[in-house]
């Protein structure tokens, strides 16, 4: 794919940024692997990221012209990434579990409701569905030749717990625009098993989300996690753009 197109989409995309570089979030853990591989590993997930963004715009809000473009993305991304890792590779064994975790995390996202929920499941299924993001770290780890698998586990766990914690911070941005969409949001999840008592008016519910303290508290357990991601990768001596995106 043209670079051009990609720069374009990178220029109008209002996701947070280190989506746009993610692997180069943790090259400083492999300072082995050059930086051009790294920039192309940039270059092919933010194309699958992006896929993944029309993806869910054709689910959920079934604006089915962006599937060309989506289906183009993801083949243009397998393509590149297939010049890196050869197709006996055990890499894509990781890449088809990635995978399968994502789908599977989408599947039951959808699935969820306020009485069948809780923070196992909504912990579960908020780590899995960043499981392509994974991917970023399962290719620096087989180009270093799986040189440091307690750095590559560290790494893994670390982006567990950011991916919770995001979530939650997620959750409390959006609760609003999630209960309009029908989206579950654990602020509200928490305001149910609180039994505070909600209106059926999705205004006023937002105002009880910040007045009852929920919100606070969310936002108080959304930092938890964050500060988890960073205290795990304390002991690796070694300054990354993912622990400076905190």
């Amino acid at each position: 794919m043209d670079m051009q197109i990609i720069e374009k989409l990178r220029y109008f995309d209002k996701s947070p940024s280190f989506y746009q570089h993610y692997a180069s979030l943790f090259s400083n853990y492999f300072p082995e692997i050059s930086k051009t591989i790294i920039e192309e590993l940039d270059n092919i997930g933010y194309e699958y990221y992006h896929s993944i963004l029309l993806l869910d715009s054709i689910v959920d809000e079934s604006i089915t012209k962006n599937l060309p473009q989506m289906v183009s993305l993801q083949e243009d991304a397998i393509k590149r990434l297939s010049q890196i890792f050869s197709y006996n590779c055990v890499f894509w064994k990781f890449w088809e579990r990635r995978k399968y975790l994502f789908f599977e995390a989408i599947s039951q996202e959808k699935q969820l409701n306020y009485k069948n929920s809780n923070w196992t499941k909504y912990a579960k299924i908020a780590d899995n569905k960043s499981a392509f993001g994974k991917i970023a770290i399962d290719c620096l780890f087989f180009l270093s030749c799986k040189k440091d698998e307690t750095l590559y586990n560290a790494l893994l766990e670390s982006h567990k717990n950011f991916s919770i914690g995001f979530q939650l911070y997620d959750d409390v941005c959006d609760f609003v625009h999630d209960l309009q969409n029908n989206q579950y949001n654990w602020g509200m999840q928490t305001m149910y098993i609180k039994d505070v008592q909600t209106s059926s008016d999705i205004e006023k519910n937002g105002k009880i989300f910040y007045l009852s303290g929920i919100a606070c508290r969310t936002l108080e357990k959304s930092i938890r996690y964050l500060k988890k991601a960073i205290y795990i990768l304390k002991y690796f001596d070694c300054e990354s753009d993912w622990i400076k995106q905190f």
